[in-house]
Protein backbone atom coordinates (compact mmCIF):
# COMPACT_ATOMS: atom_id res chain seq x y z
CA UNK A 1 0.00 0.00 0.00
CA UNK A 2 1.20 3.49 -0.87
CA UNK A 3 0.61 6.97 1.13
CA UNK A 4 -2.57 8.34 -0.27
CA UNK A 5 -3.29 11.84 -0.23
CA UNK A 6 -6.17 12.41 -2.59
CA UNK A 7 -8.50 10.26 -0.27
CA UNK A 8 -7.48 12.76 3.13
CA UNK A 9 -9.08 16.50 3.70
CA UNK A 10 -5.69 17.82 3.99
CA UNK A 11 -2.95 18.68 1.61
CA UNK A 12 -0.03 16.36 3.07
CA UNK A 13 1.99 16.27 -0.30
CA UNK A 14 1.22 19.85 -1.69
CA UNK A 15 3.48 19.28 -4.29
CA UNK A 16 1.17 16.42 -5.79
CA UNK A 17 -1.58 18.44 -4.79
CA UNK A 18 -0.46 21.25 -6.71
CA UNK A 19 0.38 19.34 -10.28
CA UNK A 20 -2.68 17.34 -9.89
CA UNK A 21 -5.33 18.89 -8.40
CA UNK A 22 -7.31 22.29 -9.83
CA UNK A 23 -7.89 23.16 -6.17
CA UNK A 24 -4.54 23.05 -4.58
CA UNK A 25 -2.97 26.22 -4.64
CA UNK A 26 -6.48 27.26 -2.35
CA UNK A 27 -6.28 24.05 -0.47
CA UNK A 28 -2.32 25.13 0.54
CA UNK A 29 -2.53 28.27 1.18
CA UNK A 30 -5.91 27.89 3.24
CA UNK A 31 -4.38 24.87 5.42
CA UNK A 32 -1.13 26.78 5.90
CA UNK A 33 -3.21 29.26 7.29
CA UNK A 34 -5.48 27.54 9.23
CA UNK A 35 -3.54 24.59 10.88
CA UNK A 36 -3.77 25.43 14.69
CA UNK A 37 -7.68 26.10 14.51
CA UNK A 38 -8.14 22.72 12.84
CA UNK A 39 -5.67 20.76 15.24
CA UNK A 40 -7.36 22.42 18.06
CA UNK A 41 -10.98 20.88 16.48
CA UNK A 42 -9.56 17.63 15.74
CA UNK A 43 -8.23 17.03 19.28
CA UNK A 44 -11.74 16.94 20.76
CA UNK A 45 -12.48 14.13 18.12
CA UNK A 46 -11.33 11.55 20.64
CA UNK A 47 -11.51 11.33 24.64
CA UNK A 48 -8.25 11.03 26.69
CA UNK A 49 -9.10 7.76 27.61
CA UNK A 50 -9.65 6.90 24.16
CA UNK A 51 -6.19 8.07 23.06
CA UNK A 52 -4.65 7.16 26.09
CA UNK A 53 -5.77 3.41 25.27
CA UNK A 54 -4.71 3.57 21.49
CA UNK A 55 -0.76 4.76 22.69
CA UNK A 56 -0.67 1.65 24.65
CA UNK A 57 -2.15 -0.40 22.25
CA UNK A 58 0.01 0.47 19.35
CA UNK A 59 3.20 0.19 21.46
CA UNK A 60 2.47 -2.74 22.27
CA UNK A 61 2.18 -3.75 18.58
CA UNK A 62 5.13 -1.79 17.89
CA UNK A 63 7.13 -3.74 20.49
CA UNK A 64 6.29 -7.12 19.28
CA UNK A 65 7.06 -5.47 15.72
CA UNK A 66 10.58 -4.85 16.58
CA UNK A 67 11.15 -8.15 18.43
CA UNK A 68 11.04 -9.02 14.82
CA UNK A 69 13.36 -7.04 13.68
CA UNK A 70 10.56 -4.69 12.38
CA UNK A 71 11.70 -0.69 13.51
CA UNK A 72 7.83 0.36 14.11
CA UNK A 73 8.00 3.70 16.21
CA UNK A 74 6.54 4.71 19.31
CA UNK A 75 4.04 6.94 19.96
CA UNK A 76 6.07 10.23 20.65
CA UNK A 77 4.40 13.74 21.70
CA UNK A 78 0.85 12.33 20.30
CA UNK A 79 2.50 11.15 16.73
CA UNK A 80 3.93 8.01 15.20
CA UNK A 81 6.31 9.01 12.81
CA UNK A 82 5.70 6.55 10.50
CA UNK A 83 7.46 6.16 6.77
CA UNK A 84 4.79 4.21 5.59
CA UNK A 85 1.79 1.79 5.90
CA UNK A 86 2.99 -1.46 7.94
CA UNK A 87 2.64 -4.21 5.22
CA UNK A 88 -0.90 -6.31 5.88
CA UNK A 89 1.37 -9.35 6.27
CA UNK A 90 2.63 -8.47 9.47
CA UNK A 91 -1.06 -7.18 10.92
CA UNK A 92 -2.16 -11.23 9.90
CA UNK A 93 1.24 -12.39 11.38
CA UNK A 94 0.92 -10.53 14.69
CA UNK A 95 -2.85 -11.56 14.63
CA UNK A 96 -2.16 -15.29 14.32
CA UNK A 97 1.43 -15.31 16.87
CA UNK A 98 -0.79 -13.30 19.60
CA UNK A 99 -3.83 -15.13 19.72
CA UNK A 100 -3.26 -17.08 22.46
CA UNK A 101 -2.11 -14.39 24.25
CA UNK A 102 -4.16 -11.94 24.11
CA UNK A 103 -8.30 -12.40 24.37
CA UNK A 104 -9.87 -11.20 20.83
CA UNK A 105 -11.25 -8.40 22.06
CA UNK A 106 -7.90 -6.86 23.46
CA UNK A 107 -6.73 -7.63 19.51
CA UNK A 108 -10.06 -6.15 18.37
CA UNK A 109 -8.61 -3.28 20.34
CA UNK A 110 -4.90 -3.48 19.12
CA UNK A 111 -6.36 -3.29 15.41
CA UNK A 112 -8.51 -0.14 16.25
CA UNK A 113 -5.47 1.46 17.73
CA UNK A 114 -3.44 0.36 14.53
CA UNK A 115 -6.28 1.97 12.11
CA UNK A 116 -6.31 5.45 14.22
CA UNK A 117 -2.67 5.92 14.17
CA UNK A 118 -2.30 4.91 10.32
CA UNK A 119 -4.83 7.87 9.56
CA UNK A 120 -3.36 9.88 11.94
CA UNK A 121 -0.13 9.58 10.16
CA UNK A 122 -1.66 10.39 6.48
CA UNK A 123 -1.45 6.86 5.72
CA UNK A 124 -3.64 4.15 4.37
CA UNK A 125 -4.31 1.73 6.90
CA UNK A 126 -4.03 -2.00 6.92
CA UNK A 127 -6.66 -2.79 9.19
CA UNK A 128 -9.04 -2.16 6.04
CA UNK A 129 -7.78 -4.48 3.82
CA UNK A 130 -10.02 -7.60 3.52
CA UNK A 131 -7.01 -9.69 4.13
CA UNK A 132 -7.10 -8.31 8.05
CA UNK A 133 -11.12 -8.85 8.23
CA UNK A 134 -10.56 -12.09 7.41
CA UNK A 135 -7.90 -12.97 10.06
CA UNK A 136 -10.04 -11.17 12.50
CA UNK A 137 -13.27 -13.08 11.47
CA UNK A 138 -11.12 -16.35 12.04
CA UNK A 139 -9.99 -14.56 15.19
CA UNK A 140 -13.27 -14.12 16.86
CA UNK A 141 -14.93 -17.12 15.64
CA UNK A 142 -11.99 -19.81 16.77
CA UNK A 143 -12.04 -17.81 19.92
CA UNK A 144 -15.73 -16.78 21.20
CA UNK A 145 -16.08 -16.34 25.02
CA UNK A 146 -18.91 -15.12 26.81
CA UNK A 147 -17.34 -11.43 28.35
CA UNK A 148 -17.71 -11.89 32.34
CA UNK A 149 -20.55 -9.87 33.47
CA UNK A 150 -20.96 -8.43 37.45
CA UNK A 151 -23.91 -10.42 38.87
CA UNK A 152 -27.06 -8.07 39.65
CA UNK A 153 -27.58 -6.55 43.18
CA UNK A 154 -31.20 -7.40 43.50
CA UNK A 155 -33.40 -5.10 45.97
CA UNK A 156 -33.98 -6.68 48.72
CA UNK A 157 -30.10 -8.04 48.92
CA UNK A 158 -29.50 -3.66 48.28
CA UNK A 159 -31.87 -3.48 51.59
CA UNK A 160 -30.76 -6.65 53.86
CA UNK A 161 -26.81 -4.65 52.64
CA UNK A 162 -26.91 -1.50 53.44
CA UNK A 163 -24.39 -0.18 56.58
CA UNK A 164 -25.85 1.13 59.50
CA UNK A 165 -24.71 3.79 61.79
CA UNK A 166 -24.96 7.60 61.46
CA UNK A 167 -20.86 8.46 61.07
CA UNK A 168 -20.16 10.67 58.06
CA UNK A 169 -18.53 8.03 55.97
CA UNK A 170 -21.62 5.60 56.27
CA UNK A 171 -23.93 8.46 55.50
CA UNK A 172 -22.15 8.66 52.76
CA UNK A 173 -21.70 5.01 51.43
CA UNK A 174 -25.08 4.56 52.22
CA UNK A 175 -26.24 7.53 49.64
CA UNK A 176 -23.57 6.27 47.03
CA UNK A 177 -25.00 2.67 47.08
CA UNK A 178 -28.85 4.17 47.22
CA UNK A 179 -27.92 6.75 43.92
CA UNK A 180 -25.85 4.38 42.08
CA UNK A 181 -28.58 1.34 42.04
CA UNK A 182 -32.08 3.63 42.11
CA UNK A 183 -30.34 6.04 39.25
CA UNK A 184 -28.39 2.61 37.24
CA UNK A 185 -24.96 4.89 37.47
CA UNK A 186 -22.50 3.55 35.63
CA UNK A 187 -19.30 4.17 38.53
CA UNK A 188 -17.83 7.02 36.45
CA UNK A 189 -20.96 8.67 36.17
CA UNK A 190 -21.27 8.26 40.05
CA UNK A 191 -18.05 9.63 41.05
CA UNK A 192 -18.37 12.25 38.89
CA UNK A 193 -21.74 13.89 40.29
CA UNK A 194 -20.91 17.45 41.09
CA UNK A 195 -23.02 19.62 43.32
CA UNK A 196 -23.96 21.67 40.48
CA UNK A 197 -25.67 18.36 38.60
CA UNK A 198 -27.96 18.49 41.38
CA UNK A 199 -31.16 20.17 40.88
CA UNK A 200 -34.62 19.86 43.33
CA UNK A 201 -37.60 18.32 42.12
CA UNK A 202 -41.21 18.04 43.81
CA UNK A 203 -40.96 14.01 43.52
CA UNK A 204 -37.33 13.56 44.67
CA UNK A 205 -33.98 15.07 42.66
CA UNK A 206 -32.73 15.25 39.04
CA UNK A 207 -29.25 14.43 38.46
CA UNK A 208 -27.76 15.71 35.45
CA UNK A 209 -24.95 14.12 33.69
CA UNK A 210 -22.75 16.20 31.32
CA UNK A 211 -20.95 13.43 29.71
CA UNK A 212 -21.31 9.22 29.69
CA UNK A 213 -20.30 6.58 28.09
CA UNK A 214 -23.33 6.82 25.53
CA UNK A 215 -22.76 10.64 25.51
CA UNK A 216 -19.22 11.00 24.39
CA UNK A 217 -20.22 14.08 22.54
CA UNK A 218 -21.23 15.72 25.90
CA UNK A 219 -24.60 16.84 25.16
CA UNK A 220 -26.12 15.57 28.48
CA UNK A 221 -28.23 13.43 29.96
CA UNK A 222 -30.80 13.26 32.72
CA UNK A 223 -31.79 10.51 35.66
CA UNK A 224 -34.85 11.22 38.01
CA UNK A 225 -34.51 10.15 41.41
CA UNK A 226 -37.81 9.72 43.20
CA UNK A 227 -38.96 9.65 46.90
CA UNK A 228 -39.12 5.99 48.12
CA UNK A 229 -42.01 5.06 50.56
CA UNK A 230 -39.40 3.29 52.29
CA UNK A 231 -37.30 5.71 53.67
CA UNK A 232 -34.32 2.86 54.50
CA UNK A 233 -33.70 2.22 50.24
CA UNK A 234 -34.57 6.14 50.38
CA UNK A 235 -32.14 7.51 47.71
CA UNK A 236 -33.42 11.33 48.03
CA UNK A 237 -33.47 11.30 51.52
CA UNK A 238 -30.20 9.62 51.57
CA UNK A 239 -28.71 11.80 49.32
CA UNK A 240 -29.98 15.13 51.02
CA UNK A 241 -28.49 13.51 54.37
CA UNK A 242 -24.88 13.48 52.83
CA UNK A 243 -24.89 16.81 51.07
CA UNK A 244 -26.08 18.18 54.07
CA UNK A 245 -22.40 17.43 55.56
CA UNK A 246 -20.65 18.21 52.61
CA UNK A 247 -19.72 22.10 52.12
CA UNK A 248 -19.40 24.32 48.99
CA UNK A 249 -19.15 23.47 44.93
CA UNK A 250 -17.58 20.10 43.70
CA UNK A 251 -17.81 16.82 44.03
CA UNK A 252 -20.66 15.10 45.58
CA UNK A 253 -19.24 12.20 47.17
CA UNK A 254 -15.79 12.83 48.92
CA UNK A 255 -13.13 11.12 50.01
CA UNK A 256 -13.44 10.75 54.01
CA UNK A 257 -10.51 10.89 56.37
CA UNK A 258 -10.10 8.60 59.81
CA UNK A 259 -11.79 11.44 61.65
CA UNK A 260 -14.63 11.98 59.31
CA UNK A 261 -13.80 15.08 57.94
CA UNK A 262 -14.58 15.11 53.82
CA UNK A 263 -12.32 16.08 51.32
CA UNK A 264 -12.35 18.15 48.28
CA UNK A 265 -11.33 15.22 46.01
CA UNK A 266 -13.83 12.25 44.96
CA UNK A 267 -14.08 9.13 45.94
CA UNK A 268 -13.00 6.55 43.28
CA UNK A 269 -14.43 3.95 41.63
CA UNK A 270 -12.73 1.03 42.98
CA UNK A 271 -13.83 2.52 46.12
CA UNK A 272 -17.38 2.13 45.01
CA UNK A 273 -16.81 -1.43 43.66
CA UNK A 274 -15.02 -2.30 47.53
CA UNK A 275 -18.15 -1.07 49.45
CA UNK A 276 -20.64 -3.11 47.08
CA UNK A 277 -18.26 -5.67 47.59
CA UNK A 278 -18.91 -5.33 51.25
CA UNK A 279 -22.55 -4.58 51.09
CA UNK A 280 -22.68 -8.34 49.19
CA UNK A 281 -20.46 -10.30 52.18
CA UNK A 282 -22.60 -8.37 54.51
CA UNK A 283 -25.70 -10.75 53.37
CA UNK A 284 -23.64 -13.95 52.49
CA UNK A 285 -23.08 -13.17 48.47
CA UNK A 286 -20.03 -14.29 46.95
CA UNK A 287 -18.29 -10.59 46.81
CA UNK A 288 -15.50 -11.70 44.01
CA UNK A 289 -18.90 -12.13 41.57
CA UNK A 290 -19.97 -8.32 42.39
CA UNK A 291 -18.56 -4.55 41.61
CA UNK A 292 -19.46 -1.01 41.09
CA UNK A 293 -21.74 -2.26 38.07
CA UNK A 294 -23.59 -4.62 40.11
CA UNK A 295 -25.71 -1.52 41.08
CA UNK A 296 -26.94 -0.71 37.71
CA UNK A 297 -27.09 -4.38 36.68
CA UNK A 298 -29.03 -4.67 39.64
CA UNK A 299 -31.66 -2.15 39.16
CA UNK A 300 -31.84 -3.20 35.46
CA UNK A 301 -32.71 -6.72 36.59
CA UNK A 302 -35.15 -5.92 39.16
CA UNK A 303 -37.27 -4.31 36.93
CA UNK A 304 -37.38 -6.93 34.88
CA UNK A 305 -38.77 -8.84 37.61
CA UNK A 306 -41.51 -6.67 38.08
CA UNK A 307 -42.56 -6.70 34.22
CA UNK A 308 -41.55 -2.62 34.08
CA UNK A 309 -41.91 -1.62 30.80
CA UNK A 310 -38.39 -1.53 29.03
CA UNK A 311 -39.18 2.03 27.76
CA UNK A 312 -39.35 3.30 31.81
CA UNK A 313 -36.06 1.05 32.35
CA UNK A 314 -34.63 3.14 29.53
CA UNK A 315 -35.69 7.03 30.61
CA UNK A 316 -33.05 5.59 33.73
CA UNK A 317 -30.69 3.24 32.11
CA UNK A 318 -30.24 6.17 29.29
CA UNK A 319 -29.90 3.00 26.84
CA UNK A 320 -30.95 3.45 23.23
CA UNK A 321 -32.31 0.43 22.42
CA UNK A 322 -34.03 -2.68 24.04
CA UNK A 323 -31.50 -4.59 22.04
CA UNK A 324 -29.06 -3.10 24.57
CA UNK A 325 -31.19 -4.53 27.93
CA UNK A 326 -30.67 -7.82 27.30
CA UNK A 327 -26.67 -8.20 27.73
CA UNK A 328 -28.12 -7.82 31.64
CA UNK A 329 -29.81 -10.90 33.33
CA UNK A 330 -33.41 -10.97 32.99
CA UNK A 331 -35.16 -13.57 34.92
CA UNK A 332 -38.69 -12.31 34.56
CA UNK A 333 -38.45 -12.74 30.62
CA UNK A 334 -36.65 -15.89 30.93
CA UNK A 335 -39.09 -17.68 33.37
CA UNK A 336 -41.93 -15.83 31.89
CA UNK A 337 -40.95 -16.44 28.17
CA UNK A 338 -40.27 -20.31 28.46
CA UNK A 339 -42.37 -23.13 28.32
CA UNK A 340 -42.63 -24.91 31.18
CA UNK A 341 -44.32 -21.70 32.49
CA UNK A 342 -47.44 -22.98 31.28
CA UNK A 343 -47.84 -26.45 32.65
CA UNK A 344 -49.88 -25.36 35.72
CA UNK A 345 -50.31 -27.71 38.52
CA UNK A 346 -47.49 -30.02 37.45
Amino acid sequence: MSKSTDALPVPTDPDRYLSSNPYAAAAVSLWGGSTGAVEDLDSYAKSANTLKGYRSDWDGFAEWANSQGIPIPSVVDGAVDLPADVPVAVIKVYLAEKQDDLKAATLARHVSAIRHWHHQAGLVSPTDHPEVKRSMAGLQRKHSYQPARARPLFLEDLRRGLPAGDDTKTIRDRAVLLVGWWGALRRSELVSIEAVHLSDHPEGVVISIPKSKTDQTGQGQQVALHYRDDETIDPVRSLRAWTALVEGPGPVFRSVDRWGNTRPRPIDGDRVSSLVKDLCERVGLDPAEYSAHSLRAGFVSECDRRHIPSGAVRAVTRHTSDAMLNVYERPGELFDGSAGAYFEGV
